[in-house]
């Protein structure tokens, strides 16, 4: 008997399928990559052991509705939000490329997502290291404005500097031209 508290994870997979048109658990385990010994153990277990695997196929997909059930396949809108806008940085990031020296992972996003859509004590974490990650890159940003801003300032001053000794220079001349006109 199926306990209130455990998802029913064989209605949760057949939502999964219709939506992605496969005709069945074993058409839907060929198209998300794994074997349907692997899907007939998540029901048999109760839980699906990586949702990445199907977020990956689309990322629109909730994390909550498939360890719960709960809500619906597509994710809220908070959720829908997350991709990656940069058409070929998402390209790098399905083959697994460099950007950076930093290997980008496109599963790093619907991982993050899950957590920050879990209870548990993580996601606060999650949530706050990227909010202080966020404003770092603003900060850096900002720093780099300022840097730009300081060279012109630094390249305007080297030119004034330039003309003053120019004035410095043609002042005495003016000045003997003066005297002889006078004198």
């Amino acid at each position: 008997m199926q306990d209130k508290n455990d998802p029913n994870v064989r209605n949760i997979l057949s939502e999964v399928r219709r939506h992605f048109k496969c005709k069945n658990l074993t058409d839907l385990a060929d198209y998300i990559g794994v074997s349907k010994n692997t899907v007939y153990g998540w029901i048999g277990r109760k839980s699906i052991g990586d949702p990445s695997l199907i977020i990956e196929k689309d990322k629109r997909i909730s994390v909550k509705f498939l360890r719960t059930g709960e809500g619906g396949l597509i994710a809220n809108q908070v959720s829908k939000s997350i991709k990656i806008e940069n058409e070929d940085l998402q390209d790098r990031a399905d083959k697994g490329q460099e950007e950076g020296g930093v290997v980008i992972d496109s599963r790093l996003i619907p991982m993050a997502v899950e957590v920050l859509e879990s209870d548990s004590i993580c996601s606060p974490a999650l949530a706050s290291n990227i909010r202080a990650f966020h404003k770092s890159i603003k900060n850096e940003e900002e720093m780099h404005g300022m840097k730009e801003e300081m060279n012109e300032m630094k390249r305007a001053i080297v030119d004034l500097t330039k003309e003053i000794r120019a004035l410095k220079v043609q002042e005495p001349i003016d000045k003997k031209e003066t005297k002889q006109a006078n004198g």
